[in-house]
């Protein structure tokens, strides 16, 4: 009987199941990855995801101007005292078009509400200044009734009738000044002048005055007073800086000195 090839080599049996073996192997291998592949299960085929761009840095905000200030002296006609013969008086700034805005830091003047008190045969204090849109709060500290008026053009107006402990609230919202009265008590008077501007003192009885918080920018640095003659200068506030004025006033009967002397 004729043997065949496979018969006749030695092992060839043998090595023939281990190649198909081994190819079996790689078949299953080869299909294996083809599936990975495309379900996207091999990590070094998935898609890297985008970089991020680097944060933006922000621009950076210019710091806010430092406020100013404007102080020095008010020169009376008699010699220093903020309350002589002519009266008490006030200076304010008064913005130039397009100013900076009418606010001191920290919000506007006219937020904060004044106290008035009401005393046995007075008022406390004598000279009340106030931004205008201000309130003013008139409170009773007297054991009597009081009845607070005002006949003022800037603004008139009646409390009504205070008990002790009582109070009530105004509003003035008109620049100038507002004389004030009791109705029950005819020697009881009192003096509030409303600044057209939140930047504004009152004279010291030396003749000082300091005007606090005012932004960087040019002014006009006015005078009031019932008994004297307005006077009007132009001042620059530096920012930081305090600016330092000297006036001169004279009575309104009087004629007009017009002296005033600025230094920074």
């Amino acid at each position: 009987m004729t043997s065949s090839p496979a018969e006749a080599v030695p092992g060839f049996r043998a090595r023939g199941a281990r190649a198909h073996t081994s190819n079996q192997i790689w078949c299953r291998l080869v299909l294996a990855l083809v599936a990975a592949l495309l379900q996207g299960g091999c990590a070094w085929h998935k898609p890297v995801p985008p970089v991020p761009p680097p944060p933006a840095i922000p621009e950076p905000v210019p710091a806010a101007p430092e406020a100013g200030s404007v102080s020095g002296r008010v020169l009376l006609p008699t010699g220093p005292g903020a309350a002589g013969p002519h009266g008490p008086v006030v200076v304010y700034l008064a913005q130039w078009a397009g100013g900076p805005a009418a606010q001191r830091p920290g919000g506007p003047a006219s937020a904060a509400t004044r106290s008035l008190r009401i005393r046995p045969d007075a008022f406390a204090p004598r000279l009340t200044v106030v931004s205008a849109s201000q309130r003013v709060r008139f409170r009773n500290q007297d054991q009597i009734y009081h009845r607070v008026f005002s006949a003022s053009e800037a603004k008139p107006f009646d409390v009504g009738t205070l008990a002790e402990g009582a109070s009530k609230s105004v509003r003035f919202e008109r620049p100038g000044a507002v004389r004030f009265y009791c109705a029950l008590h005819e020697n009881e008077s009192g003096l509030l002048f409303v600044s057209p501007s939140p930047w504004y003192a009152a004279v010291g009885a030396d003749g000082a005055f300091e005007i606090s918080d005012v932004p960087p920018g040019r002014y006009q640095l006015r005078t009031w007073s019932e008994g004297l003659r307005p006077v009007s200068r132009t001042v620059t506030v530096a920012s930081g800086r305090s600016t330092a004025v000297e006036i001169a006033v004279q009575s309104a009967d009087e004629g007009s000195d017009d002296t005033a002397r600025e230094s920074s």
